[in-house]
């Protein structure tokens, strides 16, 4: 497990990881922002794709039954989790091993750009399934390689900064592009609908991002210095990480706390249509009514939600780096948790849309706490600072194994529905508001982080 003598060997606590000759980093916003660019291009996309767009293009399919939305989506979530589970540590430890990191974020940007255009066409499940995993595919030969570049080039005293740059921007990410989905949903012109236009935008979002973090890295000299002598074979790499307890607590942690996230967050705009949202003789779509105000339709509800959640979060997360020294980061993670759960537990009961909005906001401000002590926790307790690329594909792999696990939850949802319509929703909010706060609460025995 890492003490607090650095686990580089002989290099000071202020050098990054990466050749001591190398002069890349800048102690700037704009430099940690460009560095950054990817995680707002990802959050971008997963953000308005899975919560709105991928939910809304199965219930519109001819050939998935409208009783079993939850299942059919739940599906979908998990096959392509199953893959990321894997994908970016094999990926991660293969830009390891190669000592670069360009490649792989240029050539994952690409597929993910074509996985896209796929996406943006299919009017089958089985083809949009196959397209999802696809984007999957596409997104971990990115995110093994990319997950190692902040604590390869940024020093060690000011991950925590980094950090909060970092969390923010995915925050700004969320409310762009929910703003860009209330524009972009209702638009149909050259041909194209609604959806394809967000498709669109976000394959913008991502080539922009990618030439940000070229930039940031310009001077960064590859391949990079390695350590000589003999290499363990790729597989028993992967084993390595868990000989920390450290990194095992943090990995569960982040594991439990992810999963109180997917069990609701996937399912959360049928939750609306279902339950809370009012259909008067004669609409097709149901109506939302926040302080009186008439929203109609599922998606745009749902789009109104995020675009408020993620305002609150990105305040939440500007507020908690204020206050990260003092509480610490497995302080500013329980003070998070602290507030997720009741939410969670707070919505399953909830059926008036104003209410909803209000604990949105609360739990936005919550996830942005988290989310501002996330990764930073993440990169003090890797292992093995010449593995950075596998081990934070392996540390990534927490996020993956919630939404495998919650992926199962499409069909209990379902089947207690059927029991008693709102059963399901309920019983998920629930499970989830306990996971969350499990999780928030098992971080505390990480022994080489304050």
């Amino acid at each position: 497990a890492r003490n607090d003598t650095d686990a580089a060997g002989d290099l000071p606590e202020s050098e990054p990881i990466v050749a001591r000759t190398e002069s890349v980093y800048r102690d700037t916003w704009g430099w940690n922002a460009a560095l950054s660019a990817l995680w707002f291009a990802n959050n971008w996309k997963w953000f308005i794709l899975l919560l709105a767009v991928l939910p809304g293009q199965v219930a519109g399919m001819p050939d998935v039954p409208p009783d079993r939305r939850n299942s059919y989506w739940g599906f979908v979530f998990m096959a392509g989790a199953i893959w990321a589970f894997f994908g970016p540590a094999i990926l991660g430890g293969w830009s390891d091993r190669l000592g670069k990191r360009r490649v792989f974020l240029i050539t994952g940007s690409l597929l993910t750009c074509v996985a896209l255009f796929v996406l943006a066409g299919v009017e089958r499940f089985a083809l949009l399934a196959a397209g999802y995993l696809f984007l999957q595919i596409s997104d971990d030969v990115i995110q093994g390689a990319y997950a190692s570049l902040i604590p390869q080039l940024v020093p060690r005293d000011r991950q925590a900064r980094s950090s909060a740059i970092l969390s923010a921007l995915n925050l700004f990410a969320q409310i762009g592009t929910a703003v860009a989905g209330l524009l972009l949903g209702s638009v149909n012109a050259l041909g194209l609908k609604g959806h394809q236009w967000i498709y669109l935008g976000v394959a913008a979002v991502q080539i922009i991002c990618l030439l940000l973090v070229l930039w940031a890295i310009r001077g960064l000299k590859e391949p990079f210095a390695r350590q000589e002598g003999p290499r363990a074979p790729l597989w028993r790499g992967f084993l390595e990480p868990w000989k920390s307890m450290d990194f095992r607590w943090v990995w569960a942690s982040r594991v439990l706390i992810n999963l109180g996230y997917f069990l609701a967050q996937p399912y959360l705009q049928f939750f609306l249509v279902d339950m809370v949202g009012q259909r008067r003789p004669g609409e097709t779509e149901p109506s939302f009514f926040l302080f009186g105000l008439q929203i109609t339709g599922g998606q745009t509800a749902m789009m109104v939600v995020l675009l408020s959640l993620s305002l609150s979060g990105a305040v939440g997360a500007l507020l908690s780096f204020r206050k990260m020294e003092k509480r610490g980061l497995k302080g500013t993670v329980v003070f998070a948790g602290l507030l997720l759960a009741p939410m969670l537990l707070l919505m399953a009961f909830l059926r008036d849309y104003t209410l909803v909005w209000m604990t949105a906001l609360v739990f936005g401000f919550g996830l942005g706490t988290f989310l501002s002590a996330d990764w930073a926790l993440g990169a003090a307790t890797v292992p093995d600072p010449e593995a950075l690329g596998r081990d934070m594909g392996i540390w990534s792999s927490a996020v993956v194994f919630a939404q495998v696990t919650a992926g199962f939850a499409g069909s209990a949802i379902d089947g207690l529905n059927r029991s008693q319509m709102g059963l399901g929703y309920g019983a998920a909010f629930a499970v989830a508001a306990g996971f969350m706060l499990v999780g928030s609460l098992l971080v505390k025995r990480v022994q080489s982080v304050r």
